[in-house]
């Protein structure tokens, strides 16, 4: 950078008319556009973590709706095993059926994210693609922990 300026400034020097005010001008725009462009700012950290802090919030988003659906479904999981069904070989197949079933849907979910980061984002591996399938992974997380706790009022 100081080499091109070195060289135009020697170019206006040739010129035996130059205006030293022009020349000053012209000197802080090059020195104002040289710093903005190496991003040589003061960012407010209280607000914000840089380019990443969207995705970072996503993240922290995406592990708090899994620890929730995780603890929803052990909370209903021990409801149902604790319930008062008088027929114990019911209770053990509704809770055969309601592990395989969340089981299963898992499988889904991430199946089903997986694919629409495929179709919605390209390439695979890019940031786009990690947050669209976080985001995915966060809203089916989301209903969910709704049908979970609807089926929880049941017991």
């Amino acid at each position: 950078m100081l080499v091109a300026g070195r060289i135009f400034i020697e170019l206006l020097m040739k010129d035996r008319g130059v205006n030293f005010r022009r020349l000053a001008i012209i000197l802080i725009l090059a020195f104002i556009s040289a710093n903005l462009y190496s991003g040589t700012y003061i960012e407010d950290e209280s607000t914000s973590s840089g380019v990443d802090f969207p995705r970072q919030q996503l993240e922290v988003k995406l592990k708090t709706s899994g620890d929730q659906l995780g603890a929803r479904y052990d909370r209903l999981y021990l409801k149902i095993k604790n319930s008062s069904n008088p027929d114990k070989q019911h209770q053990s197949e509704m809770l055969q059926l309601f592990k395989q079933e969340h089981e299963s849907w898992l499988v889904y979910r991430d199946n089903h994210c997986r694919l629409q980061s495929y179709v919605y984002a390209y390439p695979a591996q890019s940031k786009l693609a990690h947050a669209q399938y976080n985001s995915c992974l966060l809203k089916l997380n989301e209903v969910r922990i709704g049908f979970i706790d609807d089926l929880a009022y049941e017991f």
